[in-house]
């Protein structure tokens, strides 16, 4: 109950924000602009404004913050956008949510490990690094 509060509290902004027409870059510069100064919810609320936008760098930036926060469910929703739009290091992310939130690794193992292989694919060597230690 708390978590989905969270989120329509979440999206309810990014609603109302996103009346101001600015661009998805705009919003992302905001982020990253309110993050450096330690103000994280106007980062989070600009960062899935750009998200939403289709801006996958503001994704996974929000995406950042929500699992620093313990956030996974909103967590996963932004970096599983990124990596849908093809954003890797997005779909690095993920793989490593799932790994640390994972109640059964072994029963997730393929599902991380075509993340991780995606990520690799796209050229994020992090990735690549990461899939030498899984195999």
């Amino acid at each position: 109950m708390y978590m989905t509060r969270n989120i329509i509290l979440i999206f309810s902004s990014v609603f109302f924000l996103s009346c101001e027409k600015n661009s998805s870059e705009e919003y992302f510069d905001k982020g990253f602009d309110a993050e450096n100064i330690g103000n994280l919810v106007s980062a989070e609320i600009n960062y899935m404004i750009a998200c939403e936008d289709d801006n996958y760098k503001g994704c996974v930036n929000a995406g950042n913050i929500f699992m620093n926060k313990q956030n996974y469910e909103q967590a996963e929703y932004a970096f599983k956008k990124a990596c849908d739009g093809e954003y890797v290091k997005g779909c690095h992310n993920l793989g490593y949510l799932y790994t640390i939130t994972s109640q059964d690794v072994k029963k997730d193992y393929s599902k991380i490990c075509k993340l991780y292989q995606k990520s690799c694919d796209g050229g994020f060597t992090k990735s690549c690094d990461v899939l030498k230690v899984l195999k």
